[in-house]
């Protein structure tokens, strides 16, 4: 891989369905087999859904598959989710990594690795995203700023920064979870340079108008490319349902609808591949250059102090 962005590259959104794992190796084994599939076909970049972390927690239950999150904890010997998590954080976080770490370096990726629930020094919970680089590196991690009410009820708290991470295959910003569902945020990544957005994603209830409200707005909103992986299965007491997609500006798909390629299933696994050419995205931008007339003195009053935004002035190019 060379040292600039590379004009055009394949990248994939893997819809993997959710089992715990009783040892690192097992997570491994099922993230591997997927992102097998996706280099076998040329892709540089790939992103793993929301939660896969999670699996990790089978470790100290030695727990049965059909088992849900709650029973999980209880079966580890813990109350509640916030206290396991605080307890299991050091194993969690260094298989985590190790898992991750080794599947991007094996295969001379860019690997989005879906989020994991970890402290920080002080306890409080946050459910993070991970970008490892193609030498195993991690070359940053973003925290959700958004929570549901099911996130606070597990003792989560929210970020307060938003980052964007320079690499060989595009500027990535991570929109992490339920913030997808507030357009301040891919537009702040957008106006610090990204034109790659990678949203994992986890939810019970999948329908079209809601999955059009997600990151398919965010991308015609601001004119960059989109992955989005999503987990499958059991999880929580209800499975998990999703499609993973890969997003364009509309100029850029067939028939307009932003589509580069899509999951046929909303319950089964799938690794969804597509080709992004930045050259292209370019031909689009300038066709509709929406940056030229965005309020930038609203987004520099509102918004510093909470998502990092000084000094920052949004140029964007592909």
């Amino acid at each position: 891989m060379s040292d600039q962005m590379l004009e055009r590259f394949k990248a994939a959104a893997i819809q993997m369905r959710f089992a715990w794992a009783s040892v690192p190796a097992e997570l491994e084994g099922k993230a591997k087999s997927l992102i097998e599939t996706a280099i076998g076909q040329g892709v540089e970049l790939v992103a793993l859904p929301e939660h896969c972390g999670l699996a990790l927690l089978g470790i100290l239950a030695r727990t049965h598959p059909e088992l849900c999150l709650d029973e999980v904890v209880s079966a580890a010997g813990y109350t509640n989710l916030a206290d396991c998590l605080r307890s299991s954080s050091p194993a969690l976080k260094s298989a985590y990594e190790q898992v991750f770490s080794q599947l991007s370096a094996q295969f001379r990726v860019y690997l989005a690795a879906g989020t994991v629930i970890l402290p920080d020094k002080g306890g409080a919970l946050y459910n993070i995203a991970y970008l490892f680089g193609p030498e195993g590196q991690v070359i940053g991690t973003q925290r959700q700023t958004h929570l549901s009410p099911m996130e606070r009820q597990w003792g989560l708290s929210w970020g307060d920064r938003l980052m964007i991470f320079e690499t060989e295959v595009g500027k990535i910003g991570l929109v992490v979870g339920t913030d997808v569902y507030y357009p301040e945020v891919s537009r702040i990544l957008c106006l610090r340079g990204a034109n790659v957005l990678i949203h994992p994603t986890c939810t019970t209830a999948y329908s079209q108008a809601d999955w059009m409200r997600r990151l398919w707005r965010e991308i015609q909103a601001n004119q960059v490319f989109g992955l989005e992986s999503a987990l499958v299965g059991g999880l929580f007491e209800q499975p998990c349902h999703d499609k993973s997609a890969i997003h364009a500006p509309l100029s850029m798909t067939a028939g307009n609808d932003g589509l580069l390629a899509a999951a046929e299933t909303s319950d089964s696994e799938e690794v969804v591949i597509a080709e992004l050419d930045f050259d292209r995205l370019q031909q689009a931008i300038d066709e509709y250059p929406i940056y030229k007339v965005l309020n930038y003195r609203l987004y520099e009053r509102y918004f510093p102090k909470i998502y990092g935004l000084q000094g920052d002035r949004g140029e964007r190019r592909g």
